[in-house]
């Protein structure tokens, strides 16, 4: 944002390619490493297991853990949705403009709005509905880090690709 910022002002015009392909590129880095802070983070606090899924949304009392509740759940939903949506909108368009396979990009784009939707809503399914879903949470918070992982890094691949540093477009 600074990058483009200086752009606007030092040029008084518009901003540069070179100046908005290192903005993407740092946005893309940045996403990379909160995507696999958010990896450990998960294991961290959850787990990976079913066992540890279960228990930490539906509760155990020998761990004193108490399950969740719809509210807590739908504090947790409604506001990932929203964000994590904005960042699927936001990768499909950078991937779109920095990508030749756009096939590729468009299945990334949209397989990161619906895992989105599924990690979220699968919280929900897990306390209120059965604990089978506790596969669909795994496999869509897996599939949902692989996705970004994958998708930001052709993203940063491309813009280091362009030299956006020395000059090229």
């Amino acid at each position: 944002m600074f990058l483009v910022l200086y752009g606007l002002i030092k040029k008084k015009t518009d901003v540069s390619i070179k100046i908005l392909q290192i903005s993407i590129g740092f946005f893309s880095f940045v996403m990379i490493a909160f995507f696999l802070l958010n990896f450990f983070l998960f294991y961290q606090k959850i787990g990976f297991c079913f066992e540890c899924v279960k228990s930490y949304y539906l509760g155990n009392p020998e761990k004193y853990v108490k399950p969740k509740t719809l509210e807590g759940l739908f504090k947790i939903f409604y506001p990932h949705l929203i964000t994590m949506s904005f960042l699927s909108f936001t990768l499909l368009h950078f991937l779109l403009f920095s990508s030749k396979n756009k096939v590729f990009s468009v299945i990334l784009g949209v397989g990161g709005f619906v895992f989105t939707f599924l990690d979220n809503l699968s919280g929900i399914f897990i306390r209120f509905v059965n604990d089978f879903f506790i596969y669909l949470k795994l496999f869509s918070f897996f599939s949902l880090e692989v996705i970004f992982l994958v998708g930001f890094t052709l993203v940063l691949l491309s813009m280091l690709k362009n030299n956006p540093l020395e000059g090229g477009c």
